[in-house]
Protein backbone atom coordinates (compact mmCIF):
# COMPACT_ATOMS: atom_id res chain seq x y z
CA UNK A 1 0.00 0.00 0.00
CA UNK A 2 1.22 3.60 -0.90
CA UNK A 3 1.88 5.96 1.60
CA UNK A 4 -0.84 8.70 1.96
CA UNK A 5 -0.08 10.61 5.31
CA UNK A 6 2.67 11.84 7.15
CA UNK A 7 2.85 12.29 11.03
CA UNK A 8 5.86 14.65 11.95
CA UNK A 9 6.28 14.32 15.56
CA UNK A 10 8.74 16.67 17.13
CA UNK A 11 11.21 18.54 19.15
CA UNK A 12 10.31 21.94 20.51
CA UNK A 13 12.92 23.89 18.57
CA UNK A 14 14.15 21.91 15.49
CA UNK A 15 12.12 23.59 13.18
CA UNK A 16 9.45 20.73 13.05
CA UNK A 17 6.66 23.10 12.18
CA UNK A 18 8.80 24.61 9.46
CA UNK A 19 10.05 21.31 7.77
CA UNK A 20 6.03 19.71 7.81
CA UNK A 21 4.59 22.71 5.73
CA UNK A 22 7.99 22.21 3.54
CA UNK A 23 7.07 18.87 2.42
CA UNK A 24 3.55 19.38 2.50
CA UNK A 25 3.97 21.65 0.10
CA UNK A 26 6.15 19.41 -2.12
CA UNK A 27 3.96 16.97 -1.88
CA UNK A 28 1.22 19.40 -2.23
CA UNK A 29 -0.94 18.04 0.39
CA UNK A 30 -3.00 19.13 2.99
CA UNK A 31 -0.92 20.42 6.22
CA UNK A 32 -2.38 19.76 9.84
CA UNK A 33 -1.47 21.78 12.53
CA UNK A 34 -3.00 24.88 13.64
CA UNK A 35 -6.06 24.30 11.57
CA UNK A 36 -6.50 21.27 13.96
CA UNK A 37 -7.37 23.73 17.00
CA UNK A 38 -10.01 25.57 15.18
CA UNK A 39 -11.66 21.98 13.75
CA UNK A 40 -11.73 21.31 17.26
CA UNK A 41 -13.32 24.70 18.59
CA UNK A 42 -16.15 23.98 16.25
CA UNK A 43 -16.72 20.54 17.35
CA UNK A 44 -16.65 21.38 21.31
CA UNK A 45 -18.54 24.35 20.52
CA UNK A 46 -15.78 26.44 22.35
CA UNK A 47 -13.60 29.07 22.37
CA UNK A 48 -10.45 28.69 20.03
CA UNK A 49 -8.23 30.12 23.40
CA UNK A 50 -9.63 27.49 24.88
CA UNK A 51 -8.49 24.86 22.87
CA UNK A 52 -5.00 26.72 22.57
CA UNK A 53 -4.27 26.18 26.12
CA UNK A 54 -4.81 22.69 26.58
CA UNK A 55 -2.97 22.01 22.69
CA UNK A 56 -0.49 19.13 23.55
CA UNK A 57 -0.45 19.55 27.76
CA UNK A 58 -1.01 17.17 30.18
CA UNK A 59 -4.48 17.78 31.74
CA UNK A 60 -3.68 19.73 35.00
CA UNK A 61 -4.92 17.88 38.88
CA UNK A 62 -7.38 19.59 39.30
CA UNK A 63 -8.95 18.64 36.25
CA UNK A 64 -8.82 15.02 36.80
CA UNK A 65 -9.47 15.15 40.44
CA UNK A 66 -13.00 17.39 40.16
CA UNK A 67 -13.97 15.30 36.99
CA UNK A 68 -13.63 12.18 39.22
CA UNK A 69 -15.59 14.02 41.86
CA UNK A 70 -18.19 14.23 39.89
CA UNK A 71 -18.42 10.98 38.31
CA UNK A 72 -16.71 12.19 34.66
CA UNK A 73 -19.35 14.76 33.95
CA UNK A 74 -20.41 13.37 30.73
CA UNK A 75 -23.84 13.96 31.13
CA UNK A 76 -22.59 18.28 30.96
CA UNK A 77 -21.77 17.11 27.24
CA UNK A 78 -19.14 17.69 24.90
CA UNK A 79 -20.72 21.57 24.34
CA UNK A 80 -20.11 23.11 27.45
CA UNK A 81 -17.48 25.73 27.78
CA UNK A 82 -16.69 25.28 31.04
CA UNK A 83 -16.08 21.67 30.71
CA UNK A 84 -13.51 21.47 28.21
CA UNK A 85 -10.55 19.54 29.40
CA UNK A 86 -7.50 17.42 27.79
CA UNK A 87 -9.77 14.20 27.68
CA UNK A 88 -12.48 15.73 25.83
CA UNK A 89 -9.83 17.64 23.20
CA UNK A 90 -8.17 14.43 23.17
CA UNK A 91 -10.93 12.33 22.21
CA UNK A 92 -11.95 15.14 19.50
CA UNK A 93 -8.27 15.16 18.08
CA UNK A 94 -8.72 11.17 17.50
CA UNK A 95 -11.61 11.61 15.85
CA UNK A 96 -10.66 14.43 13.72
CA UNK A 97 -7.21 13.13 12.90
CA UNK A 98 -8.79 9.45 11.90
CA UNK A 99 -10.91 11.01 9.71
CA UNK A 100 -8.28 13.26 7.89
CA UNK A 101 -5.80 9.88 7.58
CA UNK A 102 -9.02 8.35 5.92
CA UNK A 103 -9.46 10.91 3.71
CA UNK A 104 -5.22 10.52 2.76
CA UNK A 105 -2.62 13.27 1.71
CA UNK A 106 -2.17 14.86 4.93
CA UNK A 107 0.90 15.96 6.71
CA UNK A 108 0.11 15.79 10.34
CA UNK A 109 1.93 17.57 12.93
CA UNK A 110 2.40 16.41 16.71
CA UNK A 111 -1.34 15.95 18.44
CA UNK A 112 -0.57 12.24 19.27
CA UNK A 113 -0.48 11.60 15.82
CA UNK A 114 1.84 8.74 15.68
CA UNK A 115 0.04 7.05 18.14
CA UNK A 116 -3.52 7.67 17.03
CA UNK A 117 -2.54 6.11 13.49
CA UNK A 118 -0.33 3.65 14.92
CA UNK A 119 -0.53 0.32 12.42
CA UNK A 120 -2.31 1.84 9.16
CA UNK A 121 0.00 0.77 6.37
CA UNK A 122 -0.57 4.19 4.49
CA UNK A 123 0.96 6.24 7.51
CA UNK A 124 4.55 6.79 7.52
CA UNK A 125 6.03 8.24 11.01
CA UNK A 126 8.99 11.09 11.39
CA UNK A 127 10.39 11.59 14.88
CA UNK A 128 12.60 15.20 14.12
CA UNK A 129 15.07 16.36 16.83
CA UNK A 130 18.22 18.89 16.80
CA UNK A 131 21.25 19.14 19.63
CA UNK A 132 20.32 21.60 22.37
CA UNK A 133 22.73 24.52 21.38
CA UNK A 134 20.71 24.76 17.73
CA UNK A 135 17.31 24.74 19.20
CA UNK A 136 17.87 27.12 21.46
CA UNK A 137 19.40 29.28 19.11
CA UNK A 138 16.39 28.60 16.68
CA UNK A 139 13.96 29.30 19.99
CA UNK A 140 16.16 32.43 21.16
CA UNK A 141 14.60 35.08 18.58
CA UNK A 142 11.17 34.79 20.38
CA UNK A 143 12.59 34.89 23.76
CA UNK A 144 14.29 37.64 26.24
CA UNK A 145 17.31 35.61 26.99
CA UNK A 146 19.06 32.44 26.41
CA UNK A 147 18.14 31.25 29.81
CA UNK A 148 14.64 32.20 28.76
CA UNK A 149 14.48 30.04 25.24
CA UNK A 150 16.32 27.28 27.65
CA UNK A 151 13.35 27.04 30.05
CA UNK A 152 10.76 27.28 26.82
CA UNK A 153 12.73 24.08 24.98
CA UNK A 154 12.56 22.44 28.34
CA UNK A 155 8.85 23.24 29.73
CA UNK A 156 7.37 22.17 26.27
CA UNK A 157 8.83 19.23 25.73
CA UNK A 158 8.71 17.92 29.39
CA UNK A 159 4.79 18.49 29.19
CA UNK A 160 4.51 17.51 25.83
CA UNK A 161 6.42 13.75 27.13
CA UNK A 162 3.69 14.32 30.35
CA UNK A 163 0.83 14.68 27.85
CA UNK A 164 1.75 11.13 26.13
CA UNK A 165 2.28 9.07 28.58
CA UNK A 166 -1.42 10.19 30.42
CA UNK A 167 -3.44 9.91 27.35
CA UNK A 168 -1.17 6.97 25.08
CA UNK A 169 0.84 5.06 28.33
CA UNK A 170 4.07 5.65 26.42
CA UNK A 171 7.82 7.45 26.75
CA UNK A 172 7.63 10.18 24.51
CA UNK A 173 9.91 9.81 22.66
CA UNK A 174 9.73 6.24 22.03
CA UNK A 175 12.10 5.42 19.10
CA UNK A 176 9.55 2.18 18.05
CA UNK A 177 6.81 4.49 16.97
CA UNK A 178 8.92 5.98 14.31
CA UNK A 179 9.47 4.87 10.61
CA UNK A 180 12.34 7.43 10.77
CA UNK A 181 14.42 9.45 13.42
CA UNK A 182 16.01 12.54 11.78
CA UNK A 183 18.26 15.20 12.78
CA UNK A 184 17.24 18.56 11.53
CA UNK A 185 20.48 20.12 11.76
CA UNK A 186 21.21 18.73 8.06
CA UNK A 187 18.98 21.27 6.60
CA UNK A 188 15.63 21.80 5.87
CA UNK A 189 15.86 20.47 1.95
CA UNK A 190 17.94 17.73 3.27
CA UNK A 191 15.57 16.36 5.95
CA UNK A 192 12.10 16.86 3.30
CA UNK A 193 14.43 14.68 0.82
CA UNK A 194 15.20 12.42 3.09
CA UNK A 195 11.30 11.73 4.31
CA UNK A 196 10.30 11.64 0.62
CA UNK A 197 12.84 8.92 -0.40
CA UNK A 198 12.40 6.73 2.67
CA UNK A 199 8.67 6.69 2.41
CA UNK A 200 8.89 6.49 -1.24
CA UNK A 201 6.48 9.63 -2.61
CA UNK A 202 7.02 11.27 -5.74
CA UNK A 203 6.50 15.49 -5.41
CA UNK A 204 2.96 16.55 -6.39
CA UNK A 205 2.33 19.19 -8.96
CA UNK A 206 2.80 22.56 -7.15
CA UNK A 207 -0.06 24.18 -5.21
CA UNK A 208 -2.18 26.88 -7.09
CA UNK A 209 -1.34 30.14 -5.18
Amino acid sequence: MSIRVITIDREVGCGGVEIAAHLARRLNWKLIDKCLIVDIAKLANVDVEAVKKLDEHPDPLLHRVSRLFWGGGAERGVGTPDYFDCKKMTELTRSVLLRAADEGERVIVGRGAPYILAGREDTFHIFLYAPRDYKIERVRKYCTSIKHAEDVIDTADKERAEFIRQYFHIDWPDRHVYHMMLNTAVGEDSVVDSILQAASLKVGEPALA
